[in-house]
């Protein structure tokens, strides 16, 4: 099956010129003309990714996390997704953004947006569609990042419904982590349902109404929920015992599993990628993080705890700095938590990256 579904990604991705063998295309149905005539750079489990003319190519690292993000949030939904292409470019045709999803799993994206538009390539083909609250909620809930009650813009559920608005993803993750797929995959249908059709729906489905269950999120949803996957597929190295310090070196490679980036500029390097696994005795503990060898991007490195927990439930003003990132060139932070994704620029193959931390006195 696998095999049938990359042979038919190769048909309908490359530009109209290149053709398919009988033997190998989908039913007739099925054939659709690639949203973009831009040639697919690489192939990956679940998606093709196509960059425009001009664009910088996209590490090994990213690859990986397109395929691990899918299958995260196909598991949270518990569906199969649908083949999904990718396509790098200025500005999506149908919208004129920077970021858009098409039908048929397709999405236009750049390197900030990926996450969340993956999430809509997975979860519009295969749930059909609902309130903009919920179409935007769950790309909202599972982009990078982490999703707090108190969303910079305020949040009301009730006034919500009909809009996209950012604390919509708090909301929509604390449905899913609650009461499951099950329930929240009843909101959407095709055609869309109307306001008053999700409110029936979500009556029926959770076993209250609007307002019953709204007043229960605000009770019981944590203050924050972390983002997934920050430290998934990295390569762990453990800070060494009784020692005062941790050394690592590197030589820098876009196509290893551990480079991250689509970016390739001065602005926006890429980034070789670590975690540091930090022992319980140094909770608490400062450091020093000077990048020890040559940095030709000028710009900064960082350390991001690969998980902040779950915030305290129903406090929406809660604050905390276990989730703040350090950056370097030198920087001086305190340990919060036992594992660090750890990032180091880079603008070109074979550029020598590496960091030490030292603990201060």
């Amino acid at each position: 099956m696998e095999a049938t579904r990359r042979a038919f990604f190769a048909c309908f991705l490359i530009a109209a010129a290149s053709g398919c063998s009988e033997e190998n295309s989908p039913p007739e149905e099925t054939v659709r003309e690639p949203a973009l005539p831009i040639p697919v750079a690489h192939e990956t489990r679940y998606a093709t990714v196509a960059i425009a003319e001009g664009k910088p190519r996209i590490c090994g690292g990213t690859l990986g996390r397109i395929d691990r993000h899918i299958e995260a949030v196909a598991n949270i939904l518990d569906v199969e997704p649908e083949p999904i292409e990718i396509y790098w470019h200025e500005r999506s045709p149908n919208s004129g953004r920077a970021a858009a999803y098409f039908d048929h799993a397709a999405i236009v994206t750049f390197h900030q947006t990926l996450l969340h538009e993956l999430v809509h390539a997975v979860s519009i083909p295969t749930l059909g569609r609902s309130d903009k609250m919920f179409i935007e909620g769950i790309a909202n809930a599972y982009e990078e990042g982490n999703t707090l009650l108190k969303s910079n813009e305020g949040f009301d559920v009730s006034a919500a419904l009909g809009l996209g608005s950012r604390g919509s993803g708090h909301f929509t993750r604390w449905l899913l982590e609650t009461y499951g797929a099950d329930a929240f995959k009843a909101l959407f249908d095709t055609p869309t349902p109307s306001t008053e059709e999700i409110l029936e729906r979500m009556e029926s489905a959770y076993g209250m109404t609007f307002d019953e269950l709204e007043a229960e999120f605000f009770a019981t949803a944590p203050a924050w929920y972390p983002e997934i996957g920050t430290c998934d597929g990295l390569d762990r190295y453990a800070w060494p015992e009784d020692s005062d310090r941790f050394r690592y070196e590197n030589v820098a490679d876009c196509a290893a599993p551990n480079a991250f980036g689509h970016m390739g500029d001065e602005d926006e390097p890429y980034f070789m990628a670590f975690v540091l696994e930090v022992p319980p005795g140094l909770i608490g503990r400062e450091f020093t993080a000077p990048i020890v060898l040559p940095d030709s991007t000028g710009n900064l490195g960082g350390l991001t705890p690969c998980s902040i927990g779950y915030g305290p439930p129903g406090d929406a003003e809660a604050e905390t700095d276990i989730w703040q990132s350090a950056v370097s060139p030198f920087l001086v932070g305190e340990f919060r938590t036992t594992a660090y994704r750890v990032e180091l620029p880079f603008l070109a193959d074979g550029e020598p990256v590496g960091v030490e931390i030292q603990l201060r006195e």
